[in-house]
């Protein structure tokens, strides 16, 4: 998985598991991210995205480059930014190690 942006600044975090996020209309793999947790991805935490094929964090809306789908918008949660992600615009699986 080549993707454009890699955080270096995230850390492992204890009980995560990876899981690709990608787009719903274009399938396209557009995040790997450190989900902690069982459940529906419904908050995207910008601190725990491990690489991005976009640009996080810059505009109100996490959009597929592709195909311009709109997957979330930007929240702040306890004075972490975050995307609150839109139901049924985005795919996600989980990466094995």
């Amino acid at each position: 998985y080549l993707l454009n942006y890699t955080n270096h600044a995230a850390k492992k975090i204890k009980n995560s598991h990876l899981m690709i996020i990608s787009c719903g209309v274009c399938k396209e793999e557009l995040i790997i991210y450190q989900k902690v947790g069982t459940g529906q991805l419904l908050k995207l935490f910008v601190e725990r995205i491990l690489a991005c094929e976009m640009g996080i964090g810059h505009s109100d809306q996490l959009t597929c480059p592709k195909c311009q789908n709109v997957m979330g918008y930007k929240v702040r949660i306890d004075g972490k930014l975050a995307y609150k992600m839109a139901r049924s615009r985005y795919n996600t699986r989980i990466k094995h190690r």
